[in-house]
C-alpha cells in the first residue's frame, strides 16, 4: 500500500482509490527539489503547478476516468528534497515535446514561488483551477488558461 497523499486545497489526506475494482491507472508524478524545503513553500508550488501544468494538461490528457478516483487537483506528498506533485497521469511521458513542456512549466511554477510572485495569483485563480481540474471541465480550463496567460504574461498551452 502506498503512503497517502495530501490535498493542498482541502488541507487533508486524499482518500485511497477503491481497490475493489478492476480499474487501474498510472500516474506521471513530478518530483521537485528546491533549496531548504518547507511545507508552506511546497503547498504554494503545488498550487502553481496545478495552474501552469495540471490545468493545461486537461486539454491533452485523453484519460477522463483516472481523475474520478485518483489525481485530484492539489494532490502532493512532501519530500525531504521538496515536493511530489501527483495530479498528472502519465500521458506526457510518451513524447519528448510533452516532457519538455512539463519540465519547463514546472520550472516556471517553482521560480514564481521562490521569487515570491505567487500570492495574489494564487488568491485569484486557485479555487477555480481546483474545480476545473477535479471536474475535468475542459471548457472552464480553456477560459482559465486564457485569463492566467493574460494576467502573468505566460504561455500555458502546447501544440
Amino acid at each position: 500500500m502506498c503512503e497517502p497523499d495530501l490535498n493542498v486545497y482541502l488541507q487533508n489526506v486524499n482518500p485511497a482509490p477503491d481497490s475493489n475494482t478492476n480499474f487501474r491507472c498510472v500516474g506521471g508524478h513530478v518530483h521537485i527539489g528546491y533549496p531548504e524545503p518547507d511545507f508552506e513553500v511546497s503547498e504554494r508550488i503545488v498550487k502553481l503547478f496545478d495552474m501552469l501544468v495540471t490545468l493545461p494538461s486537461l486539454l491533452k490528457d485523453k484519460d477522463d476516468q483516472r481523475r474520478k478516483q485518483y489525481g485530484k487537483a492539489g494532490s502532493f506528498r512532501q519530500k525531504d528534497f521538496g515536493v511530489e506533485c501527483r495530479a498528472l497521469s502519465n500521458f506526457w511521458i510518451h513524447s519528448n515535446e510533452l516532457i519538455d513542456w512539463v519540465f519547463n512549466q514546472t520550472i516556471q511554477a517553482v521560480e514564481i514561488v521562490l521569487n515570491n510572485e505567487d500570492e495574489s495569483f494564487i488568491n485569484k485563480f486557485s479555487e477555480h483551477v481546483q474545480e476545473a481540474i477535479d471536474t475535468n471541465n475542459k471548457v472552464e480550463a480553456e477560459i482559465l488558461i486564457a485569463e492566467i496567460e493574460k494576467e502573468k504574461q505566460l504561455k500555458l498551452v502546447f501544440a
